[in-house]
C-alpha cells in the first residue's frame, strides 16, 4: 500500500537541479516547501508517517544497522510515494532534530528505542514544526544529520537501486 502524497508539495518539480550532497544552498527554500497540511493533528501524523519514522529510527542507534535492518527500512520506504528529495527533507526536518538528541545524551537509549516514547517525541516536534522553527531546523540540519549521514547515504543508495534510479 502506498501512502498518498497529497499533503506534500512536489519538491523535485520546483528544484529539479538539486543534488542530495549539495543541499545547503537551498535549505531555506526547501524548508518552507516541504510541509504537512496546517490542520494536521497527532493521529494524522502517526497515520501518515509513524511506521516510516519507526523503521528509520535504527539509523541513530549506537550500532551500525545490519543488512536485515537496511532491508526492512527499504521495504518501509518503498510503501511511501516519496522522492529521494522528499525523503531527505523528512530525514532532516521531521526526524533528525528529535533523533540527534539521543546521540548527544549519555543517559538515553543506545541499543533500542522505546517506540511509544519516540513516537510521542516525533509527533510533538512535527506539530510545532512551522514558521521560524522549520527554518531554524533547516539551517542546522547539517549538524543534526552529521553523525548518521553515512548510514542515510547507504540507505538512499539501496532505495535508489531498488527503484532503478541513479544515486
Amino acid at each position: 500500500m502506498r501512502h498518498a502524497r497529497s499533503s506534500l508539495l512536489p519538491i523535485h518539480e520546483r528544484l529539479p537541479d538539486l543534488e542530495l550532497q549539495g543541499l545547503s544552498r537551498h535549505d531555506s527554500d526547501l524548508s518552507t516547501d516541504f510541509t504537512f497540511e496546517a490542520s494536521m493533528n497527532a493521529q494524522q501524523l502517526v497515520d501518515e508517517r509513524g511506521d516510516l519514522w519507526l523503521a528509520l529510527a535504527p539509523l541513530w542507534l549506537d550500532r551500525e544497522p545490519s543488512e536485515r535492518d537496511y532491508t526492512r527500512m527499504v521495504e518501509v520506504v518503498q510503501r511511501y510515494d516519496m522522492t529521494l528529495h522528499e525523503l531527505e527533507w523528512m530525514f532532516r526536518l521531521e526526524m533528525a532534530p528529535v533523533m540527534s538528541r539521543y546521540q548527544l545524551s549519555i543517559a538515553n537509549e543506545w541499543r533500542q528505542f522505546n517506540d511509544r516514547k519516540l513516537m510521542q517525541q516525533l509527533v510533538n516536534h512535527n506539530l510545532r514544526l512551522k514558521g521560524w522553527r522549520r527554518k531554524a531546523w533547516a539551517l542546522f540540519s547539517g549538524l543534526t544529520t552529521m553523525m548518521v549521514r553515512h548510514r542515510w547515504n547507504a540507505l538512499m543508495s539501496r532505495v535508489a537501486v531498488t527503484r532503478g534510479e541513479q544515486v
